[in-house]
């Protein structure tokens, strides 16, 4: 009986992992008459949604939480700065997210859309606005 559970558990996790990818409707990059990419409104909402639940105030290296994000990423966290603007691929963030360094969130990638917006800000500065 215990067998048939972990089986059904590791199934439905599957199925979860599976249709988690639906809503990637591809890159998010804005159109350019659109202004820069909002860390407030586009940014932030990505790591409260998918890094908070690890990056908290309890982290040793890097709080993503909204009081703090921002100052952890460019100077604060051990390990930053997490931005490159100058070769934006080359940040640490983005290198976590694509998984050339250990991949972030470690549940799962992000959708290549998040990604692709986390790039584009890094590109355009990687501005607090």
């Amino acid at each position: 009986m215990e067998q048939k559970i972990i089986q059904l558990s590791a199934c439905a996790l599957g199925i979860i992992l599976l249709f988690s990818c639906e809503n990637d409707t591809g890159p998010l990059i804005l159109d350019s008459n659109q202004g820069p990419v909002s860390y407030g409104l586009q940014i932030q909402p990505i790591f409260d949604a998918k890094c908070i639940g690890c990056h908290d105030e309890i982290h040793e290296q890097l709080d993503l939480r909204a009081c703090c994000s921002y100052e952890e990423l460019w100077s604060l966290g051990t390990g930053a700065p997490y931005l490159d603007t100058g070769v934006p691929s080359q940040s640490k963030l983005y290198r976590h997210l694509t998984g050339d360094l250990l991949v972030m969130p470690p549940f799962g990638a992000l959708p290549n859309n998040e990604i692709d917006l986390v790039l584009q800000w890094i590109t355009e500065g990687g501005l607090d606005n």
